[in-house]
């Protein structure tokens, strides 16, 4: 196993706050799938839709790491402007290899 796949140990997250974490990305999974259909939806369909899924599931994680209860925002609408932010970036780091093939440069 490579030191890049093992988690290292954080003396600042607790295990309670670890737990929310989880229940917060487990409570909201079908989010990013939704997210992924309305999306993939309006494109061509040579688009791999496991690749939106894989930013959309990263960003999720990076959501409910970074969630501020006290702000008085739902997680879900938090989560939901950040996987679609992802989203969009997974689109347009594609987009070079589109464009590439079509011949068109980027701007």
């Amino acid at each position: 196993m490579s030191a890049a796949a093992t988690p290292l140990p954080s003396t600042t997250d607790s295990a309670a706050e670890k737990s929310s974490t989880e229940s917060l990305i487990r409570a909201n999974l079908p989010l990013v799938g939704h997210l992924v259909r309305e999306i993939s939806s309006r494109l061509p369909s040579h688009v791999n839709r496991d690749d939106l899924t894989s930013a959309g599931m990263m960003a999720l994680v990076t959501s409910a790491q970074g969630f501020d209860d006290s702000r008085g925002v739902p997680f879900a609408r938090f989560a939901t402007i950040r996987i679609r932010g992802a989203l969009t970036d997974e689109l347009r780091s594609m987009a070079w290899a589109i464009s590439s093939r079509r011949g068109v440069r980027p701007r």
